[in-house]
């Protein structure tokens, strides 16, 4: 579940409802007429080489990241949660020959893996699927829930 943190412009008003709710949220917006801000929660963010940050890429962002390594000046891309000590992270790097080399690491979980790769699709499911595992255990080892 990912909580939506709704403020409408020019008030005190603020109310993090879940994800599916952003229409009462809206329907509060335009019944106040007033501007609605909708943000939703970080749960990573992907950073290559290059300076390129996107917060929580979809796969297909990912895919684009992927596509856009190369051997001289953005080699890798770094995906991470947000924090100074981030529970997991993976990384895709590209080698000299075009293979991808593909991290995913849980250091905290004590679980590493890496991997070579050539199909850039299959890299950007697979971690899209990856990071929704990661995300959900970060997420319930921060909440106290049992894992």
């Amino acid at each position: 579940m990912v909580d939506v943190r709704c403020t409408l412009a020019r008030t005190n008003i603020a109310k993090t409802v879940p994800s599916g709710r952003t229409s009462a949220c809206t329907w509060q917006g335009r019944v106040a007429g007033t501007k609605l801000v909708v943000m939703t929660a970080e749960h990573y963010h992907a950073d290559s080489e290059n300076g390129d940050h996107v917060v929580n890429p979809s796969e297909d962002a990912l895919f684009m990241r992927i596509t856009d390594l190369n051997t001289d000046d953005n080699t890798f891309l770094t995906i991470e949660p947000p924090g100074d000590d981030p529970a997991w992270y993976a990384v895709v790097s590209l080698l000299e020959d075009g293979v991808y080399e593909v991290e995913r690491s849980y250091p905290h979980r004590r679980l590493h893996e890496l991997t070579t790769e050539t199909d850039r699709s299959e890299i950007a499911r697979d971690l899209t699927i990856w990071l929704a595992w990661a995300g959900r255990i970060t997420r319930q080892s921060s909440t106290g829930s049992d894992l």
